[in-house]
């Protein structure tokens, strides 16, 4: 039994899989049928409309060879015909050996392959043609989807204005080491409006009506073995056990997402872990989301060293996990706004993510994320650990599912600190929330708390920033702050993804004049207090909404 496979050498399964295609409706009915084989109380397709966006054929000329490429979603359809410049990273600058107006692209991909499409825009607005990435490391086309819109909207997008490929480093030497005057770029992809992506949902009864909902993606680039091909292999042989576990106190629900990777209608910018966010909003708008009581995701699982990125209120339940030798303290993370668990942290729900995102991006997206590296310790630690998770979560009562001491520790007012008077009085009540817990209704708060107080932030730059924060407009603002006599400040613009308001900009004057520093400190005094005073109406509407009557 421990070497069986259910789907990893399954060729229906390894093909690249994209949303809204007549292959991912076969997968999503051949996991519906493995679901109710293995005993789900109830097994159904969720149908969600997508944008599919595939290629045909991608290639380049250079004389009379043709070299092999791979389009970056969401390329459209081109053929042109340029001199080639040659580029590469200075930091956060890129660094060309020549004017690229009207010329063709050649550089690696950034340190983070998912900046891509800041490369892209900029080199655009540099008069490049089209953008030929390659990878520093042999062998690996990549694929990363690339907009044609600065930020990551949920509500609007367009595709690339240029073209994009990615080729082998071993194809790019050969352009370098040729110095071609002339590169002929021909791509054929085609874009289909109006799909249906499937999402997988199968349902374990348990005693009582709560929810905790695991969670995995299907669609995948390539073979995705990591991302994530691995994770329905694991969901599934964890399935087979939840018909023989008899302590379901609470139901569990095992989901497998479309369109985690791409499609997002209307070339979207934050065009990922779209099947998860109509999911979601699908259940929202018929009020039925109050029994979810948390998101355990898999992802982009490579090594058995796994990383859990985790919901502050799921302190205790990760906390036990480490107790217990199940995972390394050292491995903790805040929850990140990469996975499907994000779109369950914009309804508030609290989330875990276990995951090797960070040691997976040599492979990450790349047509080496085949399992030629798998580690063979992975699987049985996944399903040991969710097997213990299962043990831990429906051993807890209600009240026992969520932690709120973080807020006593991560509040408490430091007597030096200088900080308005308003945002002490928000601090207090924060970490007084801790002593009436009690008499919450907690799973409202959780929800409620979590839907307002955390964001995600960004600067869309390369090597910017991506994450999500606590109240980020004043912990941000008073980072900035103690930071202020500091020359090295960078001016940066940092925003919230999604709906795209600014939270902060830093545009600070670096010449030590004394009254220019002390008019920036009023400044962004003012602007910590007025966020305190805003986020101070936003809790008092919380508590009142779950306080026990």
């Amino acid at each position: 039994m421990k070497n069986e496979v259910i789907i990893l050498n399954n060729k229906l399964f390894t093909k690249e899989i994209i949303t809204g295609t007549s292959d991912e409706h076969n997968v999503a009915m051949e996991l519906k049928n493995l679901f109710q084989e293995h005993g789900a109380d109830q097994v159904f397709l969720e149908h969600i409309n997508v944008m599919s966006w595939y290629e045909k054929e991608c290639f380049l000329e250079i004389g009379d060879q043709v070299i092999r490429c791979f389009s970056l979603p969401y390329t459209l359809t081109d053929d042109i015909e340029a001199p080639i410049v040659f580029a590469n990273y200075y930091g956060e600058r890129i660094s060309l050996e020549s004017d690229p107006h009207g010329k063709v692209v050649v550089i690696p991909f950034p340190p983070d392959p998912d900046d891509a499409k800041f490369v892209m825009l900029r080199l655009y607005d540099a008069g490049a043609l089209a953008v030929i990435f390659y990878d520093v490391l042999p062998g690996r086309y990549r694929r990363i989807v690339v907009t044609g819109v600065e930020g990551f909207p949920f509500n609007y997008g367009a595709p690339p204005p240029i073209p994009v490929i990615s080729i082998t480093k071993e194809d790019y030497l050969k352009l370098f080491m040729r110095r071609t005057s002339h590169i002929r770029i021909f791509v054929k992809t085609r874009v289909d409006h109006g799909r249906y992506g499937y999402n997988v949902i199968a349902i374990y009864n348990g005693s009582k009506d709560y929810e905790i909902i695991y969670s995995v993606h299907h669609d995948h680039w390539f073979t995705g073995f990591s991302d994530d091909l691995i994770g329905p292999e694991i969901i599934l042989k964890f399935s087979k056990k939840l018909g023989r576990l008899n302590n379901r106190k609470y139901t569990t629900i095992l989901a497998s997402f479309t369109a985690e990777e791409s499609g997002a209608p209307g070339y979207s910018g934050w065009y990922w872990i779209w099947g998860s966010r109509k999911y979601l909003e699908n259940r929202s708008i018929k009020s039925d989301l109050d029994n979810i009581l948390m998101n355990i995701c898999l992802d982009t699982l490579f090594t058995s060293k796994v990383h859990v990125a985790f919901n502050i209120f799921l302190q205790d339940i990760v906390k036990e996990l480490v107790n217990r030798g199940a995972v390394d303290s050292s491995l903790l993370e805040n929850e990140q706004p990469y996975f499907d668990s994000f779109s369950f942290t914009l309804h508030g729900i609290p989330s875990i993510t276990l995951h090797t995102f960070h040691e997976l991006r040599v492979n990450y997206h790349t047509n080496l994320d085949d399992g030629r590296e798998n580690d063979p310790r992975l699987e049985p630690f996944m399903l040991s650990l969710l097997e213990l998770l299962h043990r831990v979560i429906n051993g807890k009562s209600l009240n026992e599912i969520y932690s709120f001491k973080f807020l006593k520790e991560g509040f408490s007012i430091d007597s030096k600190a200088d900080l308005p008077l308003e945002t002490r009085v928000l601090f207090r009540k924060l970490a007084d929330i801790h002593n009436i817990k009690d008499n919450l209704d907690q799973n409202k708060f959780v929800k409620s708390f979590n839907k307002n107080f955390l964001k995600p932030i960004a600067t869309y730059m390369i090597n910017g920033l991506f994450e999500t924060r606590l109240i980020p407009e004043i912990m941000i603002a008073v980072d900035v702050l103690k930071k202020l006599n500091n020359s090295h400040i960078k001016g940066e613009v940092i925003y919230s993804p999604g709906n795209e308001n600014r939270i902060f900009e830093i545009n600070l004057i670096t010449t030590p004049k004394q009254h220019v520093n002390e008019e920036i400190i009023r400044a962004i005094y003012e602007y910590i207090r007025t966020s305190s005073i805003n986020y101070l109406n936003l809790l008092n509407n919380i508590m009142s909404f779950s306080l026990r009557k």
